[in-house]
């Protein structure tokens, strides 16, 4: 249990499914990557099966649960606090019970401090003001 958890995916893997988190189509993250297009279909699928899962936006929601991800890889943090905030009080307020309870058993934060991704670069310099989050593939 001593093996990280980042260590469940390769690493090209991993840039792959933080590029399919931030919603870019295999095309631009064969570009982006120098490789080819099947390359980074093959990419996907093998993280998938690692990941236990049948298609690429599951396989960003269980790397970001088994830790191989993480919330920040994906968003800046100015969209993290964007999606906060947007989210409504009255689900805020049902998640509390469920805070306070992770909190009084002693919880750690899902956060890796011994590695990080590279800054994210954003094409626009403020925040994105739409409905629908280009770069979510919750469709928030």
């Amino acid at each position: 249990m001593g093996q990280r958890q980042y260590k469940l995916i390769s690493r090209r893997e991993r840039d792959v499914i933080i590029m399919v988190g931030r919603g870019m189509p295999n095309k631009e993250i064969a570009a982006r990557l120098h490789m080819s297009i099947s390359t980074v279909k093959q990419f996907v699928f093998t993280a998938c099966v690692k990941l236990g899962v049948d298609n690429r936006a599951q396989a960003v929601i269980k790397a970001i649960e088994k830790g191989a991800i993480t919330p920040q890889d994906i968003f800046s943090p100015e969209e993290i606090a964007w999606f906060v905030g947007a989210i409504d009080i009255e689900t805020i307020k049902s998640l509390v019970p469920q805070l306070k309870q992770e909190l009084e058993r002693g919880v750690p934060a899902r956060q890796m401090t011994d590695y990080r991704s590279p800054q994210r670069r954003s094409a626009s310099a403020g925040l994105n003001k739409e409905i629908v989050c280009r770069h979510c593939m919750l469709g928030y």
